[in-house]
């Protein structure tokens, strides 16, 4: 039964992973912080009419229906449900920039399962789980770190099958993201560095080393109240590029 009230709305939002992308996934730590900024929202009404699907927004081209149609289905199929009992509108409003490193594909998964939840065919305590699942085909292989970044509201270390740690900052650096122009699929750049570790595995490893450390450092630089923190910060932002 769809027993969310109408019109009802749910929001996520975008994320950048400072230190230890890539990484995560062997077991390193990573530092994600959400961008509360950058939101995609759903806005649902339900009718007896077929569900349907509008787009609005600063980044909401036509074919983000189709997208988020397949997730609906996928989700579908992850909790045995007929998708054609679906019923409504939904109002998609997107201002998530996509492919440049934001968390849209996550921010999308979060959402679509928090609109199960709230359909009462999700338990609250399994989004995240529903969320990483429908996150894996954009990844290949998802560490999680994504959609915990769409559920979390403050900065936090991930690490995979591990709770999340909050990061308590001692202080409040002025840090900036720059675009620089490129745009790339996930899957790819998972699939890149895939091909390093078989083709050169010494020096993925000694990359993964390098991340690791460089994510150690800015750990130790947000948390510290030494003088030194800045200039350690910025090493390990440079270290961790």
């Amino acid at each position: 039964m769809q027993s969310c009230q109408t019109p009802h709305t749910i929001t996520t939002h975008a994320k950048t992973i400072l230190s230890g992308e890539h990484t995560v996934l062997r077991g390193g730590l990573a530092v994600v912080v959400p961008l509360p900024h950058q939101t995609l929202s759903l806005q649902f009404v339900a009718d007896d009419i077929p569900l349907s699907i509008t787009c609005q927004g600063t980044h909401a081209p036509p074919a983000l229906a189709v997208f988020f149609r397949g997730l609906i289905d996928a989700c579908c199929d992850h909790l045995a449900i007929n998708p054609n009992t679906l019923h409504g509108q939904i109002i998609l409003h997107n201002t998530i920039a996509m492919g440049i490193g934001f968390g849209f594909s996550a921010a999308a998964c979060v959402l679509v399962s928090k609109w199960f939840e709230a359909l009462g065919h999700l338990p609250a305590e399994d989004v995240f789980a529903c969320a990483h699942k429908l996150e894996h085909p954009f990844h290949s292989q998802s560490s999680g770190c994504d959609v915990m970044g769409a559920l979390q509201e403050t900065p936090f270390i991930y690490q995979m099958d591990a709770p999340v740690q909050p990061l308590t900052l001692t202080w409040q650096p002025h840090l900036y993201l720059s675009h620089c122009g490129e745009h790339a699929a996930t899957h790819t750049c998972v699939e890149q560095v895939q091909h390093l570790q078989s083709q050169d595995p010494q020096k993925a490893t000694a990359l993964d080393q390098r991340m690791q450390q460089a994510t150690d450092d800015m750990v130790t630089a947000l948390q510290t109240t030494q003088p030194s923190r800045r200039d350690t910060l910025q090493h390990a932002i440079t270290c961790a590029a």
